[in-house]
């Protein structure tokens, strides 16, 4: 999936009585100047609708970034920039839209000599302040830290890019819609992963409903034979199928293009499947390959209709354009620092297995389930291991002291480059940046869903300001130093 850039809003300007009433004739041209020196650092498309002078312009200014619909507005005190010019921009702008405020100036450093235009530049140092307490007082304070940095300095323009990267990220996920299949766990008691969907819907913006097992045995039964036979043939010619005889690798691909089509019909952009119970009955099959694949295509997949988890893979593929693995904890190695985790039941995209070692295809653990209430058919089941890198896991979880809110919990870690281990799952091998014994404990005295999502990469900074911009309590379990 191609992520789109940010679209980011640029207010910028200075209060006009400087060059119309205190003869600094060259100062706009010089704001400027230092206008698209920002602009060129910002890796996104820029809305800049004028240098404002007056409240008015600030006023125009706002609406022009709202109605370009904007991740994100910067604010840039090009020089000193009135109270009632900033008050006028928001106004103008709304509330849907988050504000940055930028705490820069145009001069680099205090050099020994510097024309009157060159400190006009620096005047924004105390509107950029003022503007803080001002907002405040009016009880309108800016959820958003201010980022304060020389305009040329990288890491100044990295933060900024960051927070326009988090917005858009937040923005991707309004309209996003999470279907459970056909809902959450019911079999046994998870009661960790009972969800509040209207809860999750106004933290997020995602949407969220039912899809039935009947709208999938439907689409099973229109599947052509021939697309059956051409997935069976990619099966057999990709993977390295083990126990599973022809007709259940036939069952698995028939059930494995329903899903597409569901998702497909639908719109999904994450299932949360509940694969144990009347899906497995009703489709002869656990859906295990069926899933992974799903979730190759660029779905979000979770099992046990946990919906907390979906959100956080729609938030990280929102950052990476990628889908992530389905993650609990199943092992650990005090000596070497590891921890094995996944998930039974189609819990990862194929495109995270490690490159150098074959994918194989299993039939379920699980055989011996048929004596139980929720019992399945046979299923056809991916093993590989999750190629080495850095990863980051996340959780999104209720608390008791904030029941109608979800907060965020990271987890950062490096998998390791090991061999698959023969679970009849595709796995993840990681060391967490702490010894693990301190790791688990860590997890209880926060408190977490024991389920996350997995995905590659150092994502721990994008994910804070997501979580900022969303007003969402956030944690790291685990950092880099």
């Amino acid at each position: 999936m191609e992520i789109r850039k940010p679209k980011i809003g640029l207010f910028a300007g200075g209060i006009e009585c400087y060059w119309v009433d205190m003869s600094m004739d060259e100062l706009p041209a010089r704001l400027q100047q230092d206008v698209d020196r920002l602009i060129a650092s910002l890796d996104g498309e820029v809305v800049f609708p004028c240098l404002a002078g007056t409240p008015a312009q600030s006023a125009e200014a706002g609406r022009a970034i709202r109605e370009a619909q904007c991740d994100i507005a910067v604010v840039y005190h090009a020089t000193f920039i009135a109270d009632d010019m900033t008050v006028a921009f928001l106004d103008a702008l709304g509330e849907q839209i988050p504000v940055l405020q930028l705490h820069s100036q145009g001069l680099k450093g205090i050099p020994d000599d510097f024309s009157l235009i060159d400190y006009g530049t620096c005047y924004g140092n105390n509107s950029a302040i003022q503007a803080i307490t001002t907002l405040r007082r009016l009880g309108r304070a800016l959820k958003l830290p201010l980022v304060v940095g020389e305009l040329d300095d990288p890491a100044f323009q990295a933060q900024i890019n960051g927070w326009c990267r988090a917005a858009r990220a937040v923005n991707a996920l309004k309209g996003a819609n999470v279907s459970f299949l056909p809902h959450w766990v019911t079999s046994f008691a998870l009661w960790d992963t009972v969800p509040d969907p209207l809860t999750m819907y106004r933290q997020t913006g995602v949407k969220i409903d039912f899809r039935y097992v009947s709208e999938v045995k439907e689409r099973m039964d229109a599947v052509s034979d021939a697309a059956v036979t051409a997935l069976v043939e990619e099966i057999y010619s990709s993977y390295e199928v083990m126990e599973p005889p022809r007709e259940e690798v036939e069952r698995a691909a028939r059930h494995a293009l329903a899903l597409e089509q569901l998702c497909n019909d639908f719109a999904i952009d994450a299932l949360a499947c509940e694969p144990f119970d009347q899906l497995a009955k009703v489709t002869g099959c656990m859906p295990a390959y069926e899933l992974g694949r799903l979730a190759d295509l660029g779905v979000v997949v979770t099992i046990e209709g946990d919906l907390q988890v979906a959100v956080a893979g729609l938030m990280l593929k929102a950052l990476t354009g990628r889908t992530g693995q389905f993650f609990e904890h199943l092992m650990f190695d005090t000596e070497k620092n590891w921890i094995l985790g996944g998930h039974d039941g189609g819990s990862t995209p194929f495109y995270m297995a490690h490159p150098d070692q074959p994918i194989k295809i299993r039939n379920t653990m699980y055989v011996d389930f048929k004596k139980t209430d929720f019992a399945f058919d046979y299923g056809v089941v991916p093993e590989f291991i999750v190629k080495p890198g850095p990863i980051t896991m996340l959780n999104l979880c209720q608390i008791r002291e904030n029941e109608n809110r979800h907060a965020m919990r990271i987890v950062t870690g490096d998998a390791v480059d090991t061999h698959a281990r023969p679970i009849h799952m595709e796995h993840t091998i990681f060391q967490p940046h702490m010894p693990v014994t301190q790791y688990y404990s860590r997890l209880a005295e926060l408190t977490v869903d024991h389920h996350f999502a997995l995905i590659h990469g150092e994502l721990e900074d994008d994910l804070i300001k997501m979580a900022k911009i969303m007003d969402m309590e956030v944690d790291c379990v685990c950092t880099r130093d």
